[in-house]
């Protein structure tokens, strides 16, 4: 696994964005948080993640919004979405050019594997 990787999460619910932090930074990643789609995407601007790990509902939009705010995402880092049930589809998530959808409730194990799972994929 290289080292370095830089991963940004934007997630409101802050105790959760701490847990997911810390179990990458672990793993040697780079890893910052935001918890607002604004501060997110200043972040995401200045960072240029490899990895972006995005709740869907913010207390200033959603990850649908940042995507529209800033299409570029999809091409420059691999989006994971984060939601709670019922309220994004996977198809959703697809037909915008998501990738990666994980539910909620979650286990940070899965976070964790599908990180390395595409930086692994990044590498090759």
């Amino acid at each position: 696994m290289s080292k370095g990787f830089k991963i940004l999460i934007i997630d409101d619910e802050k105790e959760l964005c701490d847990l997911v932090q810390l179990i990458l930074k672990d793993e040697h990643y780079m890893v910052e948080c935001a918890h607002t789609l604004k501060e997110g995407i200043k972040k995401w601007i200045r960072l240029q993640p490899s990895i972006l790990i995005l709740d869907n509902f913010l207390p200033d939009g959603t990850g649908l919004d940042f995507i529209k705010q800033v299409p570029e995402v999809l091409f420059k880092s691999k989006v994971i979405i984060i939601t709670g049930e019922g309220k994004l589809s996977r198809e959703q998530a697809q037909n915008i050019g998501v990738e990666f959808f994980i539910e909620k409730p979650f286990s940070l194990k899965v976070i964790r594997e599908l990180v390395q799972e595409i930086i692994m994929v990044q590498e090759n």
